[in-house]
């Protein structure tokens, strides 16, 4: 069995050590739970190679580059003792029951801009990106396309069971197929070499910043605008 076939088949064994037999009643309101009992073990299962030093660390941390704003997770590789290269970010927030756009499209907003950072510092040409809703996760690919164009592409998404007995969703063709295919993409990431061409290093930009981007933002917020992006 290749490793990304024993990916998918770690992120199913884990759930089921994970989830409770039932659904439970309450509606999960800490990110905290939701981010250790599903959706870690379901993309720690994809993301994270131990033989290689590569990580899923939620690790709330500063971008080095942007004070005051953080993913809340990063995947990186450790070398010599210390985390070296990222290959991308991910948020996570709880399921609300009216949708609050606003902070989910800042959210997908700041993961293009923290893999742009990826890209511009580390010469490679594409990133890494995750979003997850309560139980929805999607997944993007960032990559600088053009010169000076960094394009942002939804991969898919998978909706991670609630219980063991609805574990049967995520063991469809259909999701295994959508789980491979995450694994697969992010293997062919990490592997990527840097690109030391000065015609690459044309291609980058460094600006807008993210508090340039705020600024573009409307201030007003009415939850029952259609968002252009489905979340």
């Amino acid at each position: 069995m290749d490793n990304i076939k024993t990916s998918v088949v770690n992120c199913i064994r884990r759930l089921m050590e994970k989830l409770p037999m039932r659904e439970p009643i309450e509606r999960c309101t800490s990110e905290t739970e939701i981010w250790s009992a599903y959706v870690d073990p379901v993309l720690d299962s994809l993301l994270s190679s131990p033989e290689e030093g590569v990580h899923l660390r939620w690790t709330n941390k500063k971008d080095i580059q942007e004070v005051g704003e953080r993913p809340d997770s990063i995947v990186s590789i450790m070398s010599q003792s210390q985390w070296s290269r990222n290959f991308g970010h991910g948020e996570a927030k709880i399921a609300e029951a009216t949708e609050n756009y606003h902070v989910l499209a800042w959210d997908l907003c700041r993961l293009g801009y923290f893999n742009k950072n990826i890209i511009n510092k580390d010469n490679v040409k594409s990133s890494f990106a995750f979003q997850s809703k309560g139980h929805s996760v999607t997944f993007y690919i960032s990559e600088l396309a053009f010169d000076g164009v960094y394009v942002m592409t939804e991969l898919n998404s998978i909706q991670i069971p609630k219980s063991v007995n609805t574990l049967e969703t995520l063991i469809t063709r259909r999701s295994l197929m959508c789980l491979m295919q995450v694994a697969h993409v992010f293997d062919k990431i990490k592997k990527e070499k840097k690109n030391t061409l000065q015609e690459f290093s044309s291609m980058k930009r460094v600006e807008p910043s993210l508090k340039q981007l705020e600024s573009l933002v409307s201030e007003k917020k009415d939850r029952r605008r259609n968002s252009s992006v489905r979340f």
